[in-house]
Parts: structure tokens; C-alpha cells; sequence
């Protein structure tokens, strides 16, 4: 599923090739890399509908996604609780991620911590 975020209504397209967003522009997704955008799109699809809830599913499902538009750290950190959250439910038959896995994880939840 490709996922594609409405703009605010208060969003418009200026002049140049950019939209803005919360008074912001929205600039391309910050990874090119195949991995993240499927680490998003598992984030998009099942992540946070868990996350949701009853209450918050807004907050997960449309504001976190737009967030990371406008942060790297933002962005880097979804990857990695999206990497985790898979790797928690499609495990290995003993029950562990694969090395990969985690340092796919590891990866984006550091370049969090470095771009905050």
C-alpha cells in the first residue's frame, strides 16, 4: 500500500515546487532506501493502528507520519520502532530477530538520537 498523507487544509502550494504544512515545508521522505520505506509503510499499516487505540489513532496513523516530514529524528525514530515491532512478530523459528533485523533497528533508533 503506498501510503499518501493529505496536506492540512491550511496547507497550499507556494510558488516554487514545495508544500507547506503547520506553516512548514513538506520535504520528501528523509530515506531513499528501500528498507526504510518498507519499515514505514509496516509502521503505516499495522504499527500504529496497534498504537492507536480508541483515542489516539489520529495522532498515529495521520500526525506521526506527517511529523516525519518535517524531522529526521522523527522520522528515524518510527523506522526503528517499526524495524521492532516486526522483528517481534515475525521472528525466527528459535524465537530471535535476525542480525539484520536489529541492526536495521539499532541503525535508525541511533540516527534518532544523533539528529534530536
Amino acid at each position: 500500500m503506498l501510503l499518501h498523507l493529505p496536506l492540512s487544509s491550511t496547507s497550499h502550494k507556494t510558488s516554487g515546487s514545495s508544500h507547506q504544512c503547520c506553516g512548514h515545508p513538506i520535504s520528501p521522505l528523509p530515506s531513499t532506501n528501500l528498507k526504510g520505506l518498507r519499515s514505514f509503510h509496516f509502521f503505516a499499516d499495522v504499527t500504529a493502528p496497534s498504537l492507536g487505540g480508541v483515542c489516539d489513532s489520529t495522532f498515529w496513523k495521520t500526525e506521526i507520519p506527517r511529523a516525519c516530514h518535517l524531522d529526521g529524528a522523527i522520522w528515524h525514530a518510527i523506522i526503528s520502532l517499526a524495524s521492532a515491532h516486526e522483528s517481534s512478530v515475525s521472528t525466527v523459528s528459535a524465537g530471535t530477530p535476525t542480525t539484520a533485523e536489529n541492526l536495521h533497528t539499532l541503525l535508525h533508533y541511533n540516527l534518532a538520537v544523533q539528529d534530536h
